[in-house]
């Protein structure tokens, strides 16, 4: 008899333990989950990968700043691991599509090494605790950077940045060098840092800010025409010239020599002819002060893109994060010394452009907000 209770009691605790297991809450996969997955797909295709991952790079559905967190979607992610081998970066890559659940996983060296991150071994991707989702509500939640322009972006890297020092890998939140708060949401701990890191008033995306605010001025409040000219909503194209083509040496060695900031004007109002402005600037020997400026009268309509507003010019990189760009990429690098940062009118081309015109190569346009890399059909 006391056999036959022990086993119908054993049977019942079976099925408490069945229902049980079966009333758990299954745990929802996280974006750092799918990062993770994609490390080790990597890992396993290309062991050269392994315990060399240097970034995740998420694309939200929408700016952080203009949705709530549990509104804030990832649209799609790529997982980088790189690896020095043999005097060359290896690069390794996972591209995951949330929307098609689509996933695409490349390979491709270059000469130039890799700069601004730390290599995050595996060890230490299994201890942190901290998903996208949490991080962008940390963020969101913190007053200081919810309160800032910090969250003006729909761009957000997993990295471990060379500088800033940081002990765990930081969520970093994208945006425009020019901003006044850098937004850094720890992977490990879930702290959020709010820093401020204006763009170098020497570099070309510091001067690009401070020469279209100079030129703006010189035009409508010097009247140096000898009448106000609002050229403010009107910059077509900004071009750079380089030390040498972008194929002869490592990213490096490369500077932008000289720039033309070029604004099309049409007439508008009092103003009964079109204008063609022009700001010059020598970037190698002169100083801040050194921005020359000449107008013109022009019947020839713009038909070369579209205008590269207030807003576009604050978010661009540098000439020098461009060209990185270009180098890390898998694309050969085009033989031109000169760089031109316009809008195309191309409906699929979101922010302006980098385009280096090759003279023998195809051209490349490198996205100035977000660094992707694309070939000109």
């Amino acid at each position: 008899m006391k056999r036959i209770l022990f086993a119908a009691l054993f049977a019942c605790g079976l099925m408490i333990a069945s229902s049980c297991k079966k009333d758990e809450p299954v745990k929802e996969k996280t974006y750092y989950d799918y990062v993770m997955e994609d490390y080790a797909s990597l890992a396993l295709r290309y062991p050269e990968a392994k315990n060399r991952f240097v970034e995740a790079r998420f694309v939200l559905n929408k700016p952080i700043s203009e949705a709530g967190a549990d509104e804030l979607k990832a649209e799609s992610v790529q997982t980088i691991c790189y690896a020095w081998l043999e005097g060359a970066s290896r690069i390794f890559t996972l591209t995951r599509d949330f929307t098609t659940g689509e996933t695409q996983m490349d390979y491709y060296s270059v000469d130039t090494p890799w700069v601004g991150d730390k290599q995050v071994p595996e060890s230490e991707m299994k201890s942190l605790g901290i998903s996208l989702e949490q991080a962008l509500r940390n963020a969101k939640n913190d007053p200081e950077a919810a309160g800032s322009d910090g969250l003006n972006s729909a761009y957000v890297t997993l990295r471990k940045p060379l500088w800033p020092a940081w002990e765990n890998p930081q969520y970093v939140i994208g945006g425009s060098a020019g901003r006044d708060k850098h937004i850094f949401v720890d992977s490990k701990t879930g702290a959020v840092s709010a820093l401020e890191m204006p763009a170098e008033s020497g570099s070309t995306a510091g001067y690009l800010v401070n020469d279209y605010g100079q030129l703006l001025s010189m035009y409508w409040a010097d009247q140096i025409l000898g009448f106000q000219l609002d050229i403010g909503r009107h910059m077509v194209e900004v071009q750079y010239e380089l030390n040498a083509p972008a194929n002869s040496r490592p990213a490096g060695e490369l500077f932008a020599k000289n720039v033309i900031y070029l604004f099309y004007v049409p007439a508008e109002g009092a103003i009964t002819s079109d204008y063609i402005v022009r700001g010059m600037r020598d970037l190698v020997h002169g100083s801040i002060n050194d921005l020359t400026t000449e107008a013109e009268v022009t019947t020839t309509p713009w038909t070369g893109g579209k205008v590269i507003g207030p807003d576009a010019i604050d978010e661009v990189m540098s000439v020098d994060d461009a060209l990185y760009a270009m180098k890390m990429s898998g694309v050969t690098d085009a033989d031109t010394p000169y760089v031109t940062l316009c809008w195309p009118t191309d409906p699929a081309l979101e922010h302006p452009q980098y385009a280096f015109q090759g003279d023998k190569t195809r051209t490349v346009y490198i996205d100035a907000v977000t660094g992707d890399v694309m070939l000109k059909p």
